[in-house]
């Protein structure tokens, strides 16, 4: 288990592991960030936006196979929605005028 414990110091994949993220992806130096468990070995068919130097984006899985078939243009996630928009979607929904029960 000693690979996992230095893996889990690596930026980024502490935080994707408890948020249940199957892989974590950035770009650096190889060299680097090999020691933490990441290689350029799954990103050959990703791209990202702009310039950047393909062997520097590397990717580390955190279940195995998790990046087997991905491809394409790397985005970022949509953010969850906040707790005001939740509130908003649920009044512009309702048939009661604001401050009326439903």
């Amino acid at each position: 288990m000693p690979r996992l414990r230095r893996r889990a110091d690596a930026p980024g994949v502490a935080a994707g592991d408890l948020l249940g993220h199957r892989a974590v992806i950035l770009v650096g130096d190889a060299g680097y960030y090999e020691r933490f468990g990441f290689s350029a070995a799954s990103t050959g068919a990703l791209r990202m936006p702009g310039p950047y130097e393909r062997e520097r984006l590397l990717a580390c899985e955190l279940a195995p196979g998790a990046l087997r078939g991905a491809g394409g243009l790397i985005a970022p996630a949509s953010p969850p929605p906040s707790r005001l928009s939740g509130l908003m979607d649920r009044i512009a929904g309702s048939q009661a005028p604001i401050g009326q029960p439903a």
